[in-house]
């Protein structure tokens, strides 16, 4: 059982990326990134799928890149200043944390969620999933990109500003214990230490769908 409850962890988590938001919006992706995020768009455009939704979207780097390539787009993520910025680019976009979207069922044909749900604790994270689920289409894809590959929680401090996050890294079998009770899985694609750029983790690159 875990120490952390993602309600508790809300504020902490807003304030950080709110006092973040400017750098992050003059930031680029890294090389390996742009690979996952383009294998992505070609299943997307292979499969005629049009409509859109990403999750925790940040300053929009690659909710701007999708709308720039034809997909309707829509962002949420829980800190106003990113919301601001995703809004300045031309996006659509909604303050909304994980727990609290609220969009109608079977409203999207992909939710896409890149470096984010590594912030929700494991017991948190089922009620979120069946929400992801309920928001797409039948045959919708799910795109849950994060870091792990070891099985650690904790707050971590040391980042480029001022203050701690709490970060949830899983193993490739708790990621696929997690979430394969909602969805079927497509692809689950590793990229290690020296395409992720970090020394502790390696970034788990994964495609679900929802089966009915």
């Amino acid at each position: 059982m875990s120490d952390f409850h993602y309600d508790e962890l809300l504020p902490q988590l807003r304030d950080y990326y709110d006092r973040d938001a400017q750098r992050r919006a003059e930031m680029t992706h890294s090389a390996w990134k742009v690979v996952a995020r383009a294998a992505l768009l070609t299943r997307i455009q292979a499969e005629g799928k049009c409509t859109l939704l990403e999750i925790g979207a940040g300053p929009g780097r690659d909710a701007l890149f999708f709308h720039e390539n034809g997909l309707d787009v829509l962002c949420t993520d829980l800190s106003p200043a990113m919301v601001a910025v995703c809004q300045a680019n031309g996006l659509t976009a909604h303050v909304k944390d994980f727990a609290s979207l609220d969009f109608a069922d079977s409203a999207f044909d992909v939710i896409y969620a890149m470096n984010c749900l590594l912030h929700v604790p494991n017991e948190a994270l089922p009620a979120i999933l069946a929400n992801i689920r309920r928001m797409l289409v039948p045959g919708g894809l799910f795109y849950f990109g994060t870091y792990g590959g070891q099985n650690e929680e904790s707050l971590f401090s040391g980042g480029p500003i001022p203050g701690s996050r709490y970060f949830v890294f899983r193993t490739d079998e708790q990621l696929k214990a997690l979430v394969s009770p909602y969805f079927d899985l497509v692809d689950f694609t590793v990229m290690q230490e020296d395409q992720a750029q970090n020394h502790h983790v390696r970034f788990q690159s994964t495609v679900w769908r929802r089966a009915d």
